[in-house]
């Protein structure tokens, strides 16, 4: 459909020629989305032709989506990452905190900096600096202000006799698992922390990979009775108790979001 482009000098014949360009562009626009064209194109045929733009599925609630499933996170310079569905709601009400009708969500993908641990306790440790100060950084703001916060257990010593859980446990709003949580069995060095959340249960379904399927080794909470060692998961998923604090591992985050929390086309965190 062609401008009108012949001379008019009249405020009327300029508000008409306004219209008609007005009208031609929402043709142009429709139809690049898909819409039907509908003839002749005047406004009469309008509303019909925009009402036949094909539309998106309508937004769910996090709430649907099984454990398992996958969702896709924005972070910022519009980037997507896909997150795994964890659990719905804490494993233990009573060791966790603070997250009542939500979804936990972990990291698909490895794409977080190697960090050490620095410390044989989790808070104040490497990763968990970097999950404060560095991660809400890069995750969309409009996702971040939506992330619970909560109380997750953790050990202040190298002893299960240190372990604070429930409303004395750490708050955070971005953590990583414990091996308990990863659904792995206490040791003599390394004591349980938390409950299992279920997920994972091989050692190939604790493989992180990279988006080129590579095995990552990763973080954990756990703590080692030996002050200086640090405990992780391998880049084949078995267990790792012995690192060393300076062993450099990724970073795995898990996030808690309302279920309330609307996903959009393709899976797509849109917000609350």
């Amino acid at each position: 459909m062609g401008y009108r482009t012949e001379p008019l000098s009249s405020n009327i014949a300029q508000n008409i020629d306004r219209i008609y360009n007005n009208i031609s562009k929402c043709y142009d626009i429709a139809e690049k989305k898909g819409a039907t064209i509908y003839s002749p194109q005047n406004s009469n045929n309008l509303p019909a032709t925009i009402a036949s733009i094909p539309q998106g599925e309508p937004a769910r609630q996090l709430g649907t989506f099984a454990q398992g499933d996958i969702v896709r996170v924005p972070f910022v310079n519009d980037t997507l990452r896909d997150h795994i569905v964890l659990r719905h709601g804490a494993p233990n009400a009573t060791m966790y905190h603070g997250w009542g009708d939500s979804v936990f969500l972990i990291q698909r993908h490895a794409f977080s900096p190697r960090i050490s641990r620095m410390q044989s306790v989790y808070s104040g440790s490497g990763q968990d600096l970097y999950l404060r100060n560095e991660y809400p950084a890069i995750i969309a703001p409009h996702i971040w202000e939506m992330v619970v916060e909560g109380r997750i257990p953790h050990a202040t010593g190298n002893s299960a006799g240190t372990i604070q859980q429930g409303i004395n446990g750490l708050l955070v709003k971005a953590f990583v698992l414990s091996h308990t949580e990863i659904g792995l069995p206490s040791t003599a060095a390394v004591f349980g922390i938390g409950a299992d959340f279920g997920l994972f249960t091989s050692d190939a379904s604790r493989i992180w990979r990279t988006s080129m399927d590579v095995g990552e080794i990763q973080h954990t909470r756990a703590v080692n009775t030996n002050v200086t060692l640090a405990p992780g998961i391998q880049a084949g998923g078995t267990f790792g108790p012995g690192h060393t604090l300076a062993q450099l591992m990724g970073v795995r985050p898990v996030i808690v979001l309302p279920s309330a929390t609307l996903v959009g086309d393709n899976n797509v965190l849109i917000g609350g």
